[in-house]
């Protein structure tokens, strides 16, 4: 009711924009419940107002929220990659620092417990009487360092981490593998070359079926070495010594001797057909001889190979797994496997 106008009012309807009016005069008198009915019609448009505007707010927060979650996992993910990433190149680093301090190790000069004159160990191999001969051969250059006041010095390399030495060093993953895959269906196996770590040799062929046979003249410590008999002997010199051993092997195994140019050095042509001539001698008809070779062992090394090894060795593959020439360490060791004609 407007008192000024003498007028009344009943809202009907009402709404954001527009509303209806009724004009009521004293002789149309007003329902009681109309202007309470109206006021509670504006209580209600405003608290749907005030909804509607809630409900807005609240998903743009939410909206933003979920911007802003997306974000921060996004900034925490390239960090943890960028923390992975320092953290592998930290481990690289530092894998290569111990591969660099390990090879200065290996490169260390160790002066051997043994004196020039070696005690005889009980071996079960039988050897051939040896007597003093007239006229002898002249010693290599390997053998008169061997049989200096210090046999091995300069010789000898036994790596303080072992296990390491053979997870990681050069070319000692493929010899792992070499021995532990292929080695188990061979009867018997000479194995030219005897340290500290070649201990783990006949625990990787892991056969009781194979016989491991090891070769060498200055051989570690017995309770260092695993195998079933030491030939106690230079290569060149060891048909003479072992006669009985004649063609008994179906593998010769040689890596890092007679393809060592530390080796290679020593040796006269000589030295060499005799080298080649023993392999020969322990081998069965059609055995193996696999060489290890490194890099730039021999100035041409294919007409080494056409000279001294190929008249009585034929190349080829070893167990259809590899071929002869696998490069292992970016080509700085090379496998080859003659068979015997």
């Amino acid at each position: 009711y407007n008192l000024i106008s003498n007028t009344w009012y009943n809202y009907n309807t009402i709404n954001n924009i527009s509303c209806s009016r009724t004009i009521h005069t004293p002789e149309t008198p007003l329902n009681p419940l109309s202007f309470q009915s109206a006021r509670l019609n504006m209580v209600s448009i405003g608290k749907n107002a005030v909804r509607q505007r809630q409900h807005s707010s609240f998903f743009s927060r939410k909206f933003y929220k979920r911007i802003i979650a997306l974000v921060t996992a996004a900034l925490m993910m390239t960090g943890g990659i960028i923390l992975h990433q320092h953290q592998q190149q930290h481990q690289q680093q530092h894998q290569q620092q111990q591969g660099q301090q390990l090879e200065k190790d290996l490169l260390l000069v160790s002066t051997p417990p043994y004196s020039t004159k070696q005690e005889v160990k009980a071996s079960p191999l039988q050897t051939k009487d040896e007597s003093p001969q007239t006229g002898a051969v002249e010693t290599t250059e390997a053998q008169k360092l061997y049989k200096s006041s210090k046999p091995l010095e300069g010789w000898i390399y036994e790596p303080k981490n072992v296990q390491f030495f053979w997870k990681k060093m050069g070319d000692r993953p493929f010899q792992r593998e070499f021995y532990s895959q292929h080695l188990g269906k061979y009867k018997q196996i000479l194995d030219i070359g005897v340290r500290g770590y070649n201990r783990y040799c006949k625990d990787l062929i892991n056969s009781t079926a194979t016989e491991y046979f090891q070769m060498e003249p200055h051989p570690p410590a017995k309770d260092e070495m695993n195998n079933d008999g030491l030939l106690e002997t230079y290569v060149e010199d060891a048909p003479g010594k072992y006669p009985n051993l004649k063609h008994s092997f179906d593998l010769v195994i040689d890596f890092g001797v007679f393809g060592w140019n530390g080796v290679q050095v020593g040796l006269k042509e000589n030295d060499i057909k005799n080298y080649v001539d023993a392999v020969q001698f322990f081998l069965k008809d059609g055995g193996c001889w696999t060489l290890k070779i490194d890099k730039g062992w021999v100035p041409n090394q294919q007409e080494f190979f056409e000279k001294y090894i190929l008249p009585y060795f034929q190349m080829g593959d070893f167990d259809n797994a590899y071929k002869s020439g696998h490069k292992v360490k970016s080509g700085n060791f090379e496998f080859y496997f003659f068979y015997k004609k």
